[in-house]
């Protein structure tokens, strides 16, 4: 078996972006606020120009994508300190060989080198796993939506976090 490897998710990987999407809308579906009937409305060209349009860093194995992380720098002069982190996940095959830390390493790698100094994320109140994560690793809840989230009738917050990036220079 390949060692897995660290890389920008490019349009050609659309087929392996859609597929580990789909699995983690219906492996958490309560962690996000797409649903897997949202994801099979998207065609190809939707998926393709969302790799386009923003950063995602994958861990793939041979040609399989088996984590990935979503990284958009903020615009405008006022906000170009900030990113946000979106569509984490890591097939839940692979949890726990530290592939979700490597990913979070490399946008904080990528983030120093584009001079981001704070990274934010959405992550739903049902998420423990990722709530545990996430603080781990250093992210501090700073803000809460209530109830943005409704699944089969129950309600779930969205808890927005906040990770300060060391800077270099």
């Amino acid at each position: 078996m390949q060692n897995p490897v660290l890389r920008l998710i490019e349009p050609e990987d659309v087929d392996a972006y859609r597929n580990l999407y789909r699995q983690a809308l219906r492996e958490s579906a309560d962690s996000f606020e797409a649903t897997l009937e949202d994801a099979d409305a998207k065609g190809s060209e939707s998926y393709a120009l969302e790799l386009r349009q923003r950063y995602g860093f994958g861990c793939f194995q041979g040609r399989d994508l088996i984590g990935m992380v979503f990284f958009r720098p903020s615009s405008g002069g006022k906000a170009s300190h900030r990113a946000a982190l979106s569509n984490f996940y890591v097939d839940f095959r692979y949890r726990r060989q530290r592939i979700a830390y490597a990913l979070l390493e490399l946008a904080k790698e990528i983030s120093k080198l584009k001079k981001i100094q704070q990274l934010e994320l959405l992550v739903s109140s049902a998420a423990d796993r990722a709530i545990e994560f996430y603080t781990k690793a250093g992210f501090q809840q700073t803000g809460c939506i209530p109830n943005a989230i409704k699944t089969d009738g129950d309600r779930h917050d969205l808890l927005l976090m906040v990770l300060e990036i060391e800077s270099t220079g």
